[in-house]
């Protein structure tokens, strides 16, 4: 994992919830990159919009959010009627494979906007269970 100090630039955190302050917490993920304290980000609009309502899923059901293959839901659970992206800057940044860590106590967003099902939903594949996810995103499928 390498730091970088980049010129400032944009990047998108997407939420369900409606937030004046992104503070930064404490992830749980995969590997070194995805355990760290920040505010987790990507660097393009479409991509944050995803995780705006898949974040939704949170505690329901299995998920992937990924550019290439949209949102993957296991079972026939709905996404949130709304959620929100919220465009930073940040200075202090650590670069993974498909998101942004920005490095710091939290953010002020500088423009929200505002996600609906229905835009994203044509994004969205259902798979029966964890095991045809898996397959999906390794290609077997």
């Amino acid at each position: 994992m390498t730091d970088e100090l980049l010129k400032i630039a944009a990047y998108y955190h997407g939420s369900p919830q409606k937030l004046d302050r992104i503070k930064s917490q404490q992830a749980k993920g995969l590997g070194e990159f995805q355990n760290q304290k920040a505010v987790f980000t990507t660097e393009t609009l479409d991509h944050a919009k995803l995780y705006a309502l898949a974040k939704g899923l949170k505690g329901k059901t299995t998920f992937s959010v990924s550019p290439s293959h949209g949102i993957v839901v296991v079972g026939d659970h709905l996404l949130p009627e709304k959620g929100y992206v919220y465009r930073l800057q940040g200075r202090k940044v650590v670069r993974g494979k498909n998101e942004v860590a920005l490095l710091g106590r939290g953010y002020k967003p500088r423009e929200t906007i505002e996600v609906l099902r229905s835009e994203i939903e044509p994004q969205v594949r259902r798979v029966k269970d964890r095991e045809a996810l898996l397959a999906l995103l390794k290609g077997k499928i």
